[in-house]
This record gives C-alpha cells, sequence and structure tokens, in this order.
C-alpha cells in the first residue's frame, strides 16, 4: 500500500514550494478569479483545478488554485494499516496550515492575500450560503474548527450522514462526536449526562481528535457556553498502558515518568491577527476565529500520569483554558474512510507567524503578518517577544517560538544573534537555546551541538536537568551516546 506521499499519479514541477508538494501534471485550464483586486475586473489565471470540497454530489474547482488545488486519488484510507491511515491524515492537515481570511489593509495586501482567503473559504465552507457569511463577517463568534475537522475528514474519505453529505448545519462539533463510534465523552451535549470516562482509558494518539468545553459567565453574569475542536498531529512522549492504566514517559535515555507533555494539532477556528479586508473591503480590527494555525498545549502530569480528565488544558498565551470534553479514538472510524483521498496541493508557502490563540479572539504569537512590515518594526517584534518571554519556563518558551512558526523564529533567532543588534544576546544563551531546539526539532542525533550550546550556557544537571532534558526531548534525542 502506498504511504503519506504524493500519489504516483504527480510529477515534481518547477512550482514546488511550501513544504515542497508536487502538483499534479496536466495541462493548465483557464479559471476565473472569484474576488479580484479592489477595482478589477474578473480576470484569468493558469491552474489546473481540482476537486475541492463540498455536499452530496457537488465537487467544485478549487477557488484559488495558485494557493491549495485538489488532485482525486485512488488510494482508499480504510484499507491500509494504522500508521499509514493516521500518517495520511497529518499530511492532509499539514498541507491545509496558514490559511485564513485576513486580506490585508489595502489593495496591495488584498491582491497578494485574497487567494490566501479563498482557499481558506474552499477548506471551511462547503455551500454558497455559508461561504457567503464568512466572507462578509469579522464576528470573533464565527468560528471554523469544526467546520476545518470536517473538511479534514472529507479529504481523507469519509463520508455517511448528514454531517458529510449536507450544507452547513449548526452543532457540527456535536454531529463530529456523534461520528466516532468508540467517541469518549464526559458531557453529552443533548441530555446534559456526565458519562463514564476517566483517564485510565486516556491513549490519545496523533490523528486523534480532542473536544474541549466549559460553561463560562460573561461580565453581566450570562452563561455562556465555551468550546473548541481540534486533530491532534504530534505528542512529544511515549503513552502506553502500564499496569492497567496509562504512564507519560520522556522520550530520553533514561525513559522516566514525564512531567509535562506536550500536544501539537493544526486548529481551524483560529484567531488571523490584526485589521483587514473582507470581500467588500471594509476594515476590520480582529478577524476573530477565522483562520487555521498550528497550536500547541501542554497538559502537566504527576509521575507521569495524567491529571483528571476535568482538569484545565491551557490555551497559548491564555489561562486558564477548558477541560476535555471528548475524545475521538480516529482508529474507531477508519471503516467509515471509504471514498478515494482528494490529496490538497499547496502552491504558495504557510506565512510566518503560526500559532494563534485558541477558539477566537487574541493575536498570534508572531503578531499581525510580520512580512509586511518594515525593517525596524519587525526587529521590535523580535525583540518584544523574547524581552516578554526570556523568563517563562523553559517549556513555555518552547511552546511561543513553537507557535511563532519556523521561519519567524529563524528570524527572531539570527536578529538576536545579529552583530547589528544593539540588544544582541540581552538575556543571554537561554532564548536562542530555546529557538535553535525548535529550528532543529526530532532531528536526533544531528542537532547534539544544541546539547553543548546548553552545557556551555550551566544549563545542566543538577539545577537545571529538567530544562536540559526538555531541550533534549525536543531535539528527539533519547540516548547518551
Amino acid at each position: 500500500m502506498p504511504g503519506p506521499n504524493p500519489s504516483p499519479t504527480t510529477t515534481a514541477s518547477p512550482l514546488v514550494l511550501g513544504q515542497g508538494i508536487p502538483l499534479p501534471a496536466g495541462t493548465p485550464q483557464k479559471v476565473k478569479v472569484v474576488n479580484p483586486r479592489p477595482g478589477a475586473a474578473g480576470t484569468a489565471t493558469t491552474g489546473i483545478p481540482g476537486p475541492r470540497p463540498g455536499f452530496g454530489n457537488n465537487e467544485d474547482p478549487a477557488s484559488a488554485p495558485s494557493v491549495l488545488d485538489f488532485e482525486k486519488t485512488s488510494i482508499i484510507l480504510k484499507d491500509l494499516p494504522d500508521k499509514e491511515f493516521r500518517d495520511w491524515i497529518i499530511k492532509v492537515q499539514k498541507t491545509l496550515v496558514d490559511l485564513g481570511l485576513n486580506r490585508g489593509s489595502g489593495s496591495a495586501d488584498y491582491e497578494r492575500l485574497n487567494p490566501r482567503a479563498e482557499a481558506y473559504l474552499d477548506v471551511v465552507t462547503w455551500d454558497p450560503t455559508n461561504r457567503a457569511t464568512f466572507k462578509d463577517s469579522s464576528d470573533g463568534k464565527q468560528s471554523s474548527c469544526g467546520m476545518f475537522i470536517r473538511d479534514l475528514w472529507w479529504l481523507c474519505g469519509a463520508r455517511g450522514g448528514k454531517l458529510m453529505d449536507e450544507a452547513y448545519h449548526s452543532g457540527i462539533i456535536t454531529s463530529l462526536l456523534y461520528m466516532g463510534p468508540g467517541t469518549h465523552m464526559t458531557y453529552h451535549p443533548d441530555n446534559k449526562k456526565i458519562l463514564d470516562w476517566n483517564t485510565k482509558a486516556f491513549l490519545p494518539r496523533p490523528g486523534d481528535v480532542l473536544a474541549l468545553y466549559e460553561m463560562l459567565v460573561d461580565k453581566d453574569g450570562n452563561p455562556y457556553p465555551s468550546n473548541h475542536i481540534f486533530s491532534i498531529i504530534d505528542i512529544d512522549k511515549d503513552i502506553a498502558l502500564e499496569g492497567g492504566q496509562p504512564m507519560i514517559r520522556d522520550r530520553d535515555g533514561e525513559r522516566g515518568p514525564a512531567d509535562v507533555v506536550t500536544f501539537t494539532s493544526i486548529d481551524g477556528g483560529q484567531a488571523d491577527g490584526g485589521g483587514g479586508q473582507d470581500s467588500k473591503h471594509k476594515y476590520h480590527e480582529n478577524w476573530g476565529c477565522n483562520a487555521i494555525k498550528t497550536v500547541t498545549r501542554q497538559m502537566k502530569l504527576k509521575a507521569g500520569r495524567w491529571p483528571a480528565i476535568t482538569a484545565h488544558w491551557p490555551i497559548p498565551n491564555k489561562a486558564p483554558g477548558r477541560p476535555i470534553s471528548g475524545w475521538i479514538p480516529i482508529g474507531s472510524m477508519q471503516h467509515m474512510f471509504t471514498a478515494p483521498l482528494v490529496l490538497p496541493h499547496r502552491k504558495s508557502s504557510p506565512m510566518p507567524g503560526g500559532g494563534g490563540a485558541t477558539g477566537g479572539g487574541g493575536t498570534p504569537a508572531g503578531g499581525t503578518h510580520a512580512e509586511n512590515a518594515d525593517p525596524q518594526t519587525k526587529h521590535k517584534q523580535w525583540d518584544d517577544r523574547v524581552d516578554q518571554h526570556q523568563a517563562d519556563s523553559m517549556q513555555d518558551l518552547l511552546n511561543v517560538f513553537a507557535s511563532a512558526g519556523y521561519k519567524e523564529t529563524l528570524d527572531n533567532r539570527n536578529w538576536y544573534t545579529s552583530p547589528d543588534n544593539p540588544k544582541k544576546e540581552a538575556w543571554g544563551p537561554r532564548p536562542r537555546i530555546a529557538m535553535d531546539a525548535i529550528l532543529h526539532k526530532n532531528e536526533g542525533d544531528g542537532a547534539r551541538w544544541v546539547l553543548d550550546e546548553c552545557e556551555r550556557a550551566g544549563l545542566v544537571a543538577p539545577k537545571y536537568g529538567d530544562q536540559y532534558n526538555l531541550i533534549k526531548s525536543t531535539l528527539g534525542i533519547v540516548n547518551n551516546a
């Protein structure tokens, strides 16, 4: 069976960009630009628009093939071994990262960013009515987290039920939870019953989906629900049953019980940062939940054991987070992935400034689109990031740079060590080491030089052994050889 690589029908191309995914070979077609730049008439461009998600039997071509195109393959995920099944889901998910509705604040920005916005709408809105409501909205409550999971599963071949075969309807998170025959829930959204699930059954793996839920109270004393749903792409620790209960262990040579576990996901329903224009060129100050971003979440452990399932998960740059209300082991759904994989092809690089605050509101760690800023502004953003977080715990510092994204962190690191920076290494080597750990994550022994830097900086046992081991785990170094 083929693994998580482009299907044999694709070939390498000079247009390979971003994550290096080859584009489909074929004869370019003329496709109409859905939203031209302000003041311009509809134009045409070349591309090979493939079948993007729809409902029923409708599969419309990609609206922004210069950013994201789709190819129907002959791969059926239900027939694959478990690891390949999960790897395909993760691959598709990574291809969709950093799309969003923010079109910038001027005609030049609009022309450059509008295809990215149209690609986002291709991903989360299947029917024209729903698409229209998103185009002209900056409502922070109009989230796409559940719509993103629905699209991810659809692209990977999941079919059946009104969620996959009809236009958008309310209650999409509940419908997603109901789709998984192996779903565990602590809170049933229909009958409000607390179900029998605790951490003794909690063995999450990449590809699985988690839902968060909590009833909050606004400033006027009115209760309102706060929920979110996301699909995991990476877990930085090993989780296995020991003595009938999950044990979470470090991946270093000692493999001792872990004190913390970090989940990485790519989420819909994220803040896209800053001001922008919608399709009617209106200015908005906050684009709410209208983006897809990489997010890291850290769960504190006690001697390698989970806390109560009702414990609060931290939101990046916020507190206190929300408890887990549902867990969908994706393996329990594999038999539902019966349609051919529709493989997204990313033709543009993800933008700097990756992660955002989960569930609407907030600003990504990278701020508003940094590549648009003048050098002085960018230098201040990078200095401010280090100044604000240099005293954080090592885990929190790593989360900050992971959320910023690879290119933003690389630029931040180069500026922090630049002889042209008046504040060069003002906070010593610790922030640089954290940036290097993220830039060389999971490289293994090839990144051992970062540990040498830790030793030169004195970040070693006994006083700083926990930080040293955390860097080591982030680099994917599992022994002392």
